[in-house]
């Protein structure tokens, strides 16, 4: 038995599904100047992660990891996994050149 409670409910989210689904067209109708908006914006986050604050950070969790390995509260195979991670966050930039490919 659906209550009056459920079927607003039900009723909120059909509508909310439905323009969901119609405004979703629109996001790819973007003109030019919207793209190259849009590929700015991406570059200049990747010109943040690639700066010298991002090098500060995995520097310090690095040592953090050190330190936490170091009195044992952490093991080495989670060491490792963390120690990974900040490399291919670090590279990034080389692995995504490598398998797409340069403009």
């Amino acid at each position: 038995m659906m209550t009056y409670r459920n079927a607003k409910l039900r009723d909120h989210l059909r509508r909310t599904r439905a323009g969901m689904m119609c405004g979703l067209p629109l996001m790819f109708v973007a003109g030019a100047a919207s793209a190259q908006t849009l590929t700015n914006g991406i570059n200049n986050i990747i010109s943040l992660l690639s700066g010298n604050f991002v090098l500060a950070v995995a520097t310090l969790a690095i040592m953090i990891v050190g330190f936490l390995w170091m009195s044992g509260r952490l093991e080495i195979m989670r060491a490792l996994t963390i120690v990974i991670g900040i490399g291919v966050v670090g590279a990034a930039a080389s692995i995504a050149t490598s398998l797409v490919g340069s403009s």
